[in-house]
């Protein structure tokens, strides 16, 4: 019996061994998320940021529990724009699957498919083993964090704060327009219940504002409605959406104008 129970954790001893990274310093990639956006590790670590990598594939369970932590601290954590950059390194799976995943279960962190986006070989890259492996690099590219596991915002923030990695806010969606609007906000970005977007256009025009969910699906549309030229504010609810990543689509004078990323989360 008792050398039954040995066998079984060592085991268990193994399989938490594999579910960490074996490196301890970062390599390097130059990938673009299922949006179409580019993440280069290095060029972001020498930017000052540290790095969380959250390794996963998109059937597996604890990748799912983990989401809504996830989701927690990007936005605690100023959404990539402040002391740390985040991004989902999916393993084995499509972009199509990767963006269902995202638009099921809500997750906000920019993702890198498997098959299509190159994540599977950085999953290699890493010697990952086991899902979610979620390790945490410093700016100076050693790896100061080989698994956050178990995982949870809480266990997640004290790890920060032990790195000097601060909270921080979203930034609001801002623009300085070279076309129709001299400036254009949308805000609160991640938004729960109601979106609020301030804008200036420089001339009387009609001006129409749709979501759009990653899929190009029309998810909501306001009515067309004329502003003179001016300063005007408007709001779009959002309480019954789900959660995840949609784009802020304005029309003027029945032609698109702007595009803007919205983060929508409950």
């Amino acid at each position: 019996m008792k050398k039954l129970v040995l066998i079984l954790a060592i085991a268990l001893f193994s399989t938490q061994i594999k579910a960490q990274t074996t490196l301890t310093t970062a390599v390097d990639f130059n990938v673009v998320t299922v949006h179409g956006d580019s993440v280069n590790l290095f060029d972001i670590l020498d930017g000052g940021q540290h790095v969380l990598l959250d390794f996963f594939f998109t059937t597996c369970g604890p990748c799912i529990a983990s989401i809504p932590d996830l989701n927690t601290i990007y936005t605690d954590y100023g959404c990539n724009s402040a002391d740390i950059f985040m991004v989902s390194i999916d393993d084995g799976d499509t972009h199509q699957e990767v963006i269902n995943y995202e638009n099921q279960y809500g997750a906000l962190i920019p993702a890198v498919s498997g098959t299509d986006g190159g994540g599977t070989q950085i999953n290699n890259a890493y010697n990952i083993n086991a899902w979610p492996t979620i390790i945490l690099i410093a700016p100076n590219r050693q790896i100061i964090e080989q698994d956050i596991w178990p995982f949870s915002a809480s266990i997640a923030s004290t790890k920060f704060t032990q790195a000097g990695i601060m909270p921080a806010a979203c930034p609001a969606v801002g623009i300085e327009e070279s076309g129709i609007f001299s400036e254009l906000i949308a805000f609160p970005n991640p938004v729960s219940d109601l979106l609020n977007i301030a804008f200036d256009i420089k001339e009387n025009s009609v001006v129409q504002f749709e979501l759009i969910d990653v899929s190009g699906k029309l998810i909501r549309s306001e009515a067309s409605h004329f502003y003179n030229a001016g300063q005007h504010t408007m709001n779009i609810s959002t309480s019954d959406i789900a959660s995840g990543f949609y784009f802020l689509n304005i029309l003027v004078d029945g032609k698109n104008s702007t595009q803007r990323k919205i983060s929508i989360v409950h």
